[in-house]
């Protein structure tokens, strides 16, 4: 498991003080990331990707991921549920970070150190949300950036921030080529794997630097490119102790071709009926 991963586990059971699961005890390795390749190098000072997410489910996470440019260090950015949809919420985590803003915020440490900004949601099974992360104001000791989950209420878009973040200077762009999706089960050991509770994410192809409102357009795009199956995951047929099934499948959504990512249950082909839970529609320009 990336040390990523870790991080968001551990942060996962600090903020839930509902869940009293012991790291020790956590399902291990239950967890798959998603790629993406651009259609061109730039540096990256936005990132706007929609999600769909038909299927949310206890102790699961979907976010957005990325490094800055020149280092191994970033950031991620995504919706999740603790143990029931009243705990379902989105977070803004920053590594390195020195201070944040926002409704709900604070530090972490353990497997090092950072800011995170939570932001309370009721997940909607039939809209799309829109992950945004936004470059801000430079200042003398560091750099600013926004996390915002949007959505669309009464036709219209609706931008909640999430936080904002100052991270150290160097951390001015977003590397293009590190930006990809993790789905992970951070909950309690459960075995055998095959009873991990299921839950199912859409993820459109990411698109960075939005060029302005009213334009709908990107100075650059993604299009899917693999999912990796996390190297410790040692559920197979659903009868193995630890791990969860995952199976990512690419779907045609009519208006983009990205993934769907079925994360637990005890089906090894898994499929979503789209007459119970039909595609919503695309979300409008900003």
């Amino acid at each position: 498991m990336s040390k990523n991963i870790v991080f968001n586990t551990i942060f996962s059971l600090v903020i839930f003080a509902n869940v009293s699961v012991a790291f020790a005890q956590q399902q291990q390795w239950a967890s798959q990331y998603v790629k993406w390749t651009f259609d061109k190098s730039v540096d990256v000072w936005n990132i706007d990707q929609q999600v769909w997410v038909p299927i949310p489910n206890r102790t699961s996470y979907m976010p957005l991921q990325w490094s800055w440019k020149g280092s191994k260090e970033g950031g991620y950015l995504g919706l999740q549920q603790a143990n029931d949809t009243a705990s379902q919420n989105v977070r803004f985590s920053l590594w390195n970070a020195t201070e944040a803003q926002g409704m709900s915020c604070r530090k972490f440490d353990g497997e090092g150190i950072g800011q995170t900004c939570v932001l309370p949601v009721k997940i909607d099974p039939k809209k799309m949300y829109r992950y945004r992360l936004w470059k801000l104001d430079a200042v003398k000791d560091g750099q600013w950036w926004g996390g915002w989950l949007i959505e669309v209420e009464n036709g219209k878009l609706t931008e909640r921030l999430i936080g904002k973040i100052k991270v150290p200077t160097a951390y001015n762009t977003v590397d293009s080529s590190s930006i990809t999706n993790f789905v992970e089960f951070w909950g309690g050991h459960i075995a055998p794997c095959g009873s991990v509770p299921g839950s199912v994410i859409s993820f459109m192809p990411p698109a960075v630097n939005y060029k302005g409102k009213g334009t709908g357009a990107y100075e650059a795009y993604s299009k899917y490119s693999n999912s990796d199956r996390a190297k410790g995951n040692v559920c197979r047929n659903g009868t193995e102790n630890d791990g969860s099934l995952v199976t990512a499948k690419t779907y045609n959504f009519g208006f983009a071709t990205g993934v769907m990512m079925f994360l637990g249950g005890s089906n090894k082909t898994p499929s979503l009926d789209s007459k119970i839970y039909p595609t919503p529609p695309d979300m409008p320009g900003n």
